[in-house]
């Protein structure tokens, strides 16, 4: 299944007036799931994880193999490791991205459309 392509234009019968389409996808990527999210900055952020976690199961994965008696070779054990880190730095980084999109979607912060319904600060007087 391919992903959405934020781009495409939705008939005007279908939207409501001063509506973003890509904020609906967002909303609605982050509270119901199932659909992979477009937000740049949680891709980039899993995609950091995932590497750090790749690398640190390497490392582990070496170091493991040199101090334990397995006769297999470290190149064997930086395999596994970084298997083991790909695998768990991509479940971990994704649980903490759900959660982080439950928390931007508090009904304290949205109202039922997903709009925000903060009032802005108000400036302060001059003078």
């Amino acid at each position: 299944m391919t992903p959405p392509n934020p781009d495409t234009q939705i008939p005007p019968s279908q939207t409501t007036p001063g509506s973003d389409p890509l904020k609906e996808y967002h909303l609605i990527s982050e509270t119901v799931g199932g659909i992979p999210s477009l937000r740049a900055k949680d891709n980039l952020a899993q995609a950091i994880a995932v590497g750090a976690g790749i690398v640190l199961g390497a490392v582990v994965g070496v170091i493991v193999s040199l101090m334990v008696d397995w006769g297999i070779p470290p190149i064997w054990g930086a395999a596994a490791g970084a298997f083991a880190g790909l695998v768990l730095a991509t479940f971990l980084s994704g649980f903490v991205l759900m959660i982080l999109g439950w928390v931007r979607h508090l009904p304290s912060r949205h109202s039922p459309g997903g709009m925000d319904t903060r009032t802005p600060p108000t400036p302060p007087p001059p003078g």
